[in-house]
Formats: structure tokens, C-alpha cells, sequence
């Protein structure tokens, strides 16, 4: 699993853009070039399948997974085949591998997500 990232960050380097959005703090980057103030960032990690203890969290840790399993070869094609030179072959075995992973009850994946907001000063907010 954790070659899908490595393969998604080359691909972005090629093509001049990033997959990192979260480690680079662009959200909140972008927020402040926007003008925006009282800006809060709210990280959340999403786990993989339905390992976790914490109901909530398996319950949104299956439709994570099942989101992710309808459109996996969709989110891979372009970036993996196009952008970094995999044969469509190739692609195919490493998703039924990621799939393998995904259903595997020892391996405890998650993904990160992350949350943004803040507000625009009021007419005539002095703002530092």
C-alpha cells in the first residue's frame, strides 16, 4: 500500500503538481493567500477496511474501502500508466495486490484527510 503514495508523489513531480496537499499545508497556505483569517485545520485519519476497534471508525473505514475498491484502477491508470510508463499489465497486478491488502485484516492502513476553514475579516478588521 504504501507504494501507491511514492508512485503518486513521482508522478506529481513530473507533471509539475503535487499529491502532497496535506504535508506541504497548502490548504491552510492557500486560505491565508486568500485573505482568510481565524483559520483552523482539523487533520482526520481514515482507516483502511474495518480493522479498527472503534466502531465509528470501522464503519467508516469500510465505505473508505468500498469507495476505494469500486474506482481503483480509475484513480491509477492515468498516473501509473500515462505519467509513469507502467503497462496497463502491470497496473492490473498491483491493484489486485492493493486489493489483497485492503481485505487483509493484519494490515492496519489509513488515510490522511484534513479539514480547512476560517472566515474573511469584517469591512475594516485590522489583520496582522
Amino acid at each position: 500500500m504504501s507504494q501507491w503514495a511514492r508512485v503518486f508523489n513521482a508522478g506529481g513531480q513530473i507533471l509539475g503538481r503535487t499529491f502532497e496537499t496535506y504535508d506541504q499545508d497548502l490548504q491552510r497556505k492557500g486560505m491565508e493567500k486568500a485573505g482568510f483569517v481565524d483559520i483552523t485545520v482539523k487533520e482526520f485519519y481514515i482507516p483502511v477496511g474495518v480493522w479498527h476497534q472503534d466502531k465509528e471508525l470501522a464503519e467508516k473505514g469500510l465505505w473508505w474501502k468500498v469507495c476505494l475498491e469500486a474506482d481503483l484502477e480509475e484513480y491509477l491508470n492515468y498516473i501509473f500508466n500515462v505519467v509513469m510508463g507502467w503497462t496497463p499489465e502491470q497496473t492490473a497486478v498491483y491493484a489486485k495486490h492493493l486489493r489483497k491488502e485492503m481485505n487483509d485484516p493484519n494490515i492496519h492502513a489509513f488515510f490522511k484527510a484534513c479539514a480547512v476553514y476560517g472566515r474573511k475579516p469584517h469591512p475594516g478588521e485590522v489583520t496582522a
